[in-house]
């Protein structure tokens, strides 16, 4: 079972994969976690180099999750981690059409794309709205949880802050940016052929996609419009999507494990 879900900013699905990950055994794969598992390599491989040399670049995290190396690490997870080999959930990830014709070229369709998709308005209230108390990372919201006194820390009684990505200017960036990599994916997911070199070449620019290369099948793609629903509400909305997926994979992998009887219907 291989999903890719998608999301608007705060729509809470770094908080729904570990929940899909622990229903139907497969793994979450998330953009920071994979950057922070390579750079702790304990053997040294370009791949970890490259992870610790992005990890220490003064950029926002949404921007080095752009990065190609990210997919790349994402593949490597897929093809070789046990936890993988149920099935995967790409959680934010390819936000690129370059790191989408990674996951291509290495043979990996999705079973699905879900996008999950909030208004603007709501999008700004969620994360304008929260505050932290940086010593002990405890974090507050404006809406679901006010400190007991407004702007201070309810054990402490500390100054609380707004990180600079929680801040209204960053935030409707990050919608903008959201938009566009949906808009991406979108049309990289509809095309009838997509695949190709997407290495640079001379001058620095980018090869177009070679479509004849490959054809792959194109995943479905599901878009959930969610307003500042609760969380358990989005959960059954997503899984009345992903349920039937399952359903499907765990079927095809009795029809086809080796000496079954089904396999030999299955492949006759």
């Amino acid at each position: 079972m291989k999903i890719v879900l998608v999301g608007s900013p705060g729509c809470g699905k770094s908080t729904l994969c570990p929940i899909l990950h622990e229903k139907y055994n497969i793994c979450h794969l998330h953009p920071t976690s994979l950057l922070q598992e390579a750079a702790a390599m304990v053997h040294h491989s370009a791949l970890s180099s490259e992870a610790r040399d992005l990890m220490h670049k003064d950029a926002p995290p949404q921007h080095i999750a752009r990065d190609a190396l990210v997919m790349h690490l994402a593949v490597d997870a897929i093809k070789h981690r046990s936890d993988c080999s149920q099935g995967f959930v790409l959680d934010g990830l390819p936000k690129t059409e370059e790191q989408a014709l990674i996951l291509d070229k290495a043979n990996i369709v999705p079973d699905a794309v879900v996008v999950l998709d909030m208004p603007h308005e709501d999008v700004l209230r969620r994360l304008t709205g929260r505050w932290i108390h940086k010593p002990s990372r405890r974090i507050y919201h404006d809406v679901y949880c006010p400190p007991r006194v407004v702007g201070e820390d309810d054990v402490t009684k500390e100054h609380l802050e707004q990180r600079p990505e929680d801040q209204k200017e960053s935030v409707m960036k990050r919608i903008t940016e959201y938009e566009e990599e949906v808009d991406t994916l979108t049309k990289f997911y509809t095309q009838t052929t997509h695949s190709g070199d997407a290495a640079a070449g001379a001058g620095g620019k980018k090869k177009k996609p070679d479509a004849s290369h490959r054809h792959m099948r194109n995943p479905p793609i599901t878009t959930l419009r969610m307003g500042d629903a609760p969380l358990h509400h989005l959960y059954e909305a997503l899984s009345g999507v992903l349920d039937p997926i399952f359903k499907k994979d765990q079927a095809h992998q009795l029809a086809t494990s080796s000496g079954s009887w089904w396999a030999r219907v299955w492949n006759r």
